[in-house]
């Protein structure tokens, strides 16, 4: 060995001639451990590379048919609803609207529907009590000069011939007159809630709507004012003279209109008397040939 000091060739660690001692050796760096080899990273299956925006629209599409089939279900009964308010507006209307309690009872009797015509037949009123007549319609919607001739008709209650004045039969049937074929309630020109009978006037091209009674012609029956409350025409169904009103029902106070012609809504006729009795409290009337007389809860005597 050389001694790097001062060239000498020694053998040793120190050298015998400057007496250096040779730097000792530094360890030997241990060879880093070998990084195990790594496993292959598997295959993920074809549906699991789909991208994100695949699902983004699955979910879309999903919400969609879920809003379809909500709206779908939605509708009809907001139409249903609708078009109940406005049939409701419509009949709660009118010269001859009921109290609403009386109306409310009225209209939990009849369920507020059209009954078929099978039923309908078994509460017509019958020839044996009326003058067989030659014209008559079941209750629906008619166009004046389409359906039936403009002139003077009768409407007749299904439940006339059940007797008593007391027992339940109160808003016996409905009507409504509209200026032109168009039945909505902007068009009414006359009708309402009706005790039993009531005379109507329609001119060509206006509409007819009723229900819970049967349209006969003017002249094919005289409705009787001693027996029950409804609209009478003063020469036909009952003579000129001085009468006495009679209530017939100890819950509700007999009223009693006199007009000079067949009252509406809007073509107003003119009132010539009006009075208010209980039972047992009769007021007289005086009536004159081609007035109009209607009673509720009362009777003639």
């Amino acid at each position: 060995m050389i001694c790097p000091k001062c060239q000498t060739e020694y053998a040793g660690d120190t050298c015998p001639h400057c007496g250096s001692v040779l730097p000792e050796k530094p360890p030997a760096e241990a060879p880093a451990p070998e990084a195990p080899a790594s496993e292959p990273t598997p295959e993920l299956p074809e549906q699991q590379k789909e991208p994100i925006a695949v699902y983004i629209a699955l979910a879309a599409a999903g919400a969609v048919i879920l809003a379809v089939m909500s709206a779908s279900m939605l509708i009809p009964k907001i139409i249903l609803e609708s078009g109940m308010a406005e049939q409701n507006q419509k009949e709660s209307s009118g010269t001859f609207s009921l109290p609403d309690d009386v109306r409310e009872r009225e209209e939990s009797r009849h369920g507020r529907e059209k009954r078929p015509k099978a039923q309908r037949e078994e509460s017509r009123i019958e020839p044996d009590s009326i003058e067989e007549y030659v014209f008559s319609l079941d209750q629906g919607e008619y166009r004046v000069g389409e359906d039936l001739p403009p002139g003077r008709y009768l409407l007749i209650s299904d439940s006339y011939n059940q007797s008593g004045e007391a027992e339940g039969i109160y808003g016996d049937l409905h009507y409504a007159v509209y200026s032109t074929y168009t039945m909505t309630d902007s068009r009414r020109i006359g009708g309402g809630w009706v005790k039993n009978t009531a005379y109507i006037e329609v001119e060509d091209g206006q509409g007819l709507e009723f229900s819970f009674a049967t349209l006969v012609e003017y002249d094919a029956f005289n409705p009787d004012p001693f027996w029950k409350s409804g609209m009478f025409i003063v020469g036909k169904d009952v003579a000129p003279g001085t009468y006495q009103v009679v209530g017939v029902d100890d819950q509700y106070s007999g009223m009693f209109w006199v007009y000079d012609g067949i009252p509406s809504d809007k073509n107003k006729v003119q009132q010539i008397d009006e009075g208010y009795l209980e039972v047992g409290d009769p007021e007289e009337v005086t009536l004159e040939e081609g007035q109009v007389l209607v009673t509720d809860f009362c009777i003639l005597r």
